[in-house]
């Protein structure tokens, strides 16, 4: 009698418990990941906001006719970048993927324009 009795509970420890905590990993894992890739995203955006400011200063300054244009190019990049970077800072862990991909394409094209900024600076 005791038997039955402590059999389903043995299968409750040794089978049950081990998979509900390694589905807690997999949460915590998610988390951990969303929260390192928001970290990441922050001081990139960041960097390249300074970078960003700093160019347009500088050529505001200088304001010559090709800056202009460079600074219109590198101006909407930063503005598609910050909006993208406000995306990934206001998803979840569920979702944070969707919003990584448009924050990585819209960085690239913000170093793409601010490349290409710096190049007309130097002509």
């Amino acid at each position: 009698m005791r038997a039955r009795i402590l059999v389903p509970w043995l299968v409750l420890v040794l089978v049950a418990l081990p998979l509900m905590a390694f589905a807690a990993d997999d949460k915590g894992d998610k988390e951990m990941k969303w929260e390192t890739f928001k970290a990441k995203a922050k001081a990139e955006y960041d960097e390249w906001s300074a970078k960003t400011e700093a160019y347009m200063t500088k050529a505001k300054a200088e304001a010559k006719k090709d800056y202009k244009v460079a600074m219109a190019n590198l101006d909407k990049a930063k503005a598609e970048a910050k909006e993208s970077y406000e995306e990934v800072q206001s998803s979840s862990a569920d979702n944070w993927e969707k919003a990584k991909e448009k924050y990585d394409k819209a960085v690239e094209k913000m170093k793409k324009a601010y490349d290409a900024a710096m190049a007309e600076m130097k002509k």
